[in-house]
């Protein structure tokens, strides 16, 4: 109430999550509102979240890309991916892949993992630049050594079917093995098509096409996105493509910001 914008931030997360308070969306708006008005990355982020994933009457694209703008300019990388995602998914703004890719271009270079495979989406797809399997395969790679399962999936894909890289079954059921211990359900199912072939009997890749999912950016008070905000209901997608660019693949509260230590500067 005397205007500390990381309390008032704190607050608005207790509300948004119901911690220590009951849980009150409009009490979180409300305190993420006087915190982002104050300039604070995080609570920009969060509000712009809440408003792009909420279902209920708070729910408002145009507050979100406002928000989420004003956190992507400081660098918020996670403010930075879902922007992108806004944009490609013409959210808030007219439909604009190429800004899309300007927005995963500097949350993929700050070596967000959830970004560089969104890039590589969009290279494989030829979403707002030139299509580049090469180039697909070079940022499905970086998101796959950080563990990220959607890329380690579909950089296995493309190691199976030989597109952006020399077609390689021993790579392939490695990525698809990491990418099935790390939770993804079809690279299950890869792992056990392609182990019962061998590299001189395989024939044509049979690995299971990846399905567009909901997206789901990161859960910055209890919304869910993937935000995916969330899409309409999933369709298959042509045979060989990843599953479709989103905001965040894993669900990540945004974290509680801890108070400034005396001395310390607003």
């Amino acid at each position: 109430e005397q205007g500390l914008a990381t309390a008032q931030y704190n607050l608005a997360y207790l509300y948004a999550n119901g911690r220590g308070v009951t849980k009150s969306e409009d009490k979180a708006i409300d305190w993420y509102t006087r915190a982002a008005n104050q300039g604070l990355a995080a609570a920009q982020y969060s509000l712009g979240w809440i408003y792009m994933n909420t279902k209920s009457s708070n729910q408002n694209d145009t507050k979100a890309v406002h928000w989420l703008e004003k956190a992507a300019e400081q660098d918020h990388v996670k403010a930075q991916n879902n922007l992108g995602f806004m944009y490609a998914e013409g959210r808030g703004y007219a439909l604009d892949y190429g800004k899309a890719m300007q927005w995963y271009q500097k949350a993929a270079d700050q070596g967000y993992p959830e970004a560089q495979y969104n890039l590589g989406f969009m290279y494989e797809q030829g979403k707002g630049c030139e299509k580049s399997y090469e180039k697909a395969a070079e940022w499905y790679r970086k998101a796959a050594d950080q563990n990220e399962a959607s890329a380690q999936y579909s950089l296995g894909l493309m190691y199976e079917q030989g597109t952006g890289v020399p077609r390689n079954l021993t790579e392939a059921l490695r990525w698809y093995q990491l990418a099935a211990a790390n939770g993804d359900p079809d690279a299950r199912q890869a792992v056990r098509q392609l182990s019962r072939k061998t590299p001189a009997s395989a024939g044509t890749p049979q690995a299971k096409p990846r399905r567009q999912g909901k997206a789901q950016p990161a859960q910055a008070s209890q919304a869910r996105p993937q935000a995916k905000g969330q899409p309409a209901q999933a369709r298959p997608q042509a045979k060989g493509q990843p599953a479709q660019a989103r905001p965040q693949s894993k669900p990540q509260r945004p974290k509680p910001q801890k108070p400034q230590q005396k001395g310390q500067k607003n």
